[in-house]
């Protein structure tokens, strides 16, 4: 039977892991993925998180979440279901700032679990090839993005 595998860092509690467990999945069948892959989620404070957004980008400063894909999927575009029947499909990693998510959550109006859920369901969507630097692959990734997050939610995202 083919599962998805979530790699969690040490730093990140049971309710995290339930929280990222439940959007993981929710995404992978709504855009009807294949369930074989794997993910990694690291949970890290502000100086970890401003470096390596320095590092990796050049953005000398703290950020919500940092998607690392493996693949080079473009946005709708679906995993090879041959390879991922045979072997986990590895997407990548995701880098959350859990200092932050409290920070976005209450200058939001929400709580720190909805905010740790929008930013692991646009982070997976990053890993799935989705993007926000031009406009029309915006407005893509956004009517993926909120109808996913209401679901998980009952919040609407406008």
């Amino acid at each position: 039977m083919n599962r998805t595998s979530i790699s969690f860092s040490n730093k990140i509690t049971f309710v995290q892991k339930h929280l990222a467990k439940k959007v993981i999945k929710l995404v992978l069948k709504q855009l009807e993925q294949p369930s074989n892959v794997e993910v990694c989620i690291s949970v890290v404070g502000d100086q970890e998180m401003q470096e390596l957004n320095n590092v990796q980008r050049k953005v000398n400063r703290v950020t919500d979440v940092l998607s690392f894909p493996a693949l080079e999927l473009k946005a709708g575009e679906k995993i090879n279901e041959k390879e991922a029947l045979f072997e986990k499909s590895y997407l990548g990693d995701i880098v959350i700032c859990s200092t932050q998510i409290k920070r976005q959550a209450k200058e939001f109006g929400v709580t720190y679990s909805q905010e740790f859920q929008r930013m692991v369901l646009h982070s997976m969507l990053h890993l799935l090839g989705y993007d926000h630097i031009k406009t029309a692959d915006e407005k893509k990734m956004h009517a993926v993005e909120f109808p996913l997050y209401e679901k998980l939610t009952k919040i609407k995202l406008s």
